[in-house]
């Protein structure tokens, strides 16, 4: 077991090392140059010039990424903004507990309603309980994040005032952001717990049990629910990476000062420290994520963890 996270681990560097690769040959291919940004469109040209040779910017390609790479091995350097002159290893680390809290609060939702909604459906197969939420599940599952984000900050805040517009001030700032990215990966959840479950519910040992006199509830939420949970498991990494990746949206769009919208400030003004530095800290966030699943998958399957084992 000790050896395959050792493994699980050492794979997250080639995916990162891939990360920082495409970004900059992306911010390479882009036009304009880092001291323009610093200085501003009035700076001499003596002036820019000077600076775009001590930031290394008429380097080759390949040296420019070589010492980035070493720089963020050696001293977990992701440089400094272009814009403010700040580390970007300091604001990101600031801003990346919003980002993860309004990420764990859209997955905590999803999987609550999902999971429960699927149970339901399977358990009430081909009845308005299996029908209605299927149906309310496709909708959402079709709806555009930012469309679904900007209704509920019409009806819920600008409409009845319920909730803030932007900002994480208190708790009531996560409840948008938590319901624009939870609905469409509950109903994701909700359809694919009710596939697992129908299939579970027709397994030998479910009428074993059910036969041996076990109640209905202890059949369905443990014997069959553990069972159906190992590809729902999977769906609920996927989609907590997918929630922290679709931060760039959802920050934006309720003005929250996590890690999506600090990208796309670096995006816009071309900050490369700063699109790589958010790059690199989502990708390795999601590998840890799916790293954890793999390990739930051995926690829920006993004989996933034997295999390990030897």
């Amino acid at each position: 077991m000790h050896r395959y996270v050792f493994k699980r681990i050492l794979m997250l560097f080639p995916v990162l090392i891939g990360v920082i690769v495409i970004i900059f040959f992306i911010m390479y291919l882009t036009p304009g140059d880092p001291a323009s940004i610093i200085l501003g469109p009035t700076a001499p040209e003596e002036a820019v010039e000077k600076l775009n040779h001590e930031l290394g910017y008429y380097d080759p390609f390949i040296v420019r990424l070589t010492n980035y790479v070493v720089n963020l091995v050696s001293k977990l350097d992701f440089g400094n903004s272009y814009r403010s002159k700040k580390p970007v290893l300091d604001e990101i680390l600031k801003r990346m507990p919003i980002s993860l809290l309004v990420a764990f609060n859209g997955i905590l939702f999803a999987s609550i309603v999902g999971i429960t909604v699927g149970v339901i459906s399977a358990v009430k197969q081909n009845t308005i309980w299996d029908t209605g939420p299927t149906v309310i599940a496709m909708f959402f599952a079709a709806m555009p994040l930012f469309w679904l984000g900007m209704v509920l900050l019409f009806f819920f805040s600008l409409k009845l005032g319920w909730f803030p517009s932007y900002g994480v001030g208190s708790w009531k700032g996560y409840v948008l952001p938590a319901l624009a990215i939870g609905l469409p990966y509950a109903s994701r959840q909700m359809r694919f717990t009710r596939s697992s479950m129908l299939e579970c519910i027709r397994e030998d040992y479910v009428r074993t049990a059910r036969a041996k006199g076990a109640p209905e509830r202890i059949v369905i939420w443990k014997h069959a629910l553990k069972n159906a949970l190992l590809p729902v498991i999977t769906v609920m990494g996927n989609n907590f990476g997918a929630l922290f990746g679709g931060a760039v949206v959802t920050e934006t769009l309720f003005s929250i000062p996590g890690i999506g919208s600090y990208m796309v400030m670096g995006i816009t003004t071309r900050d490369l420290p700063v699109v790589t530095g958010c790059a690199i800290t989502i990708a390795f966030i999601y590998s840890l994520v799916m790293l954890w699943v793999d390990l739930m998958y051995a926690f829920v399957d006993p004989r996933i963890k034997a295999k390990y084992s030897d």
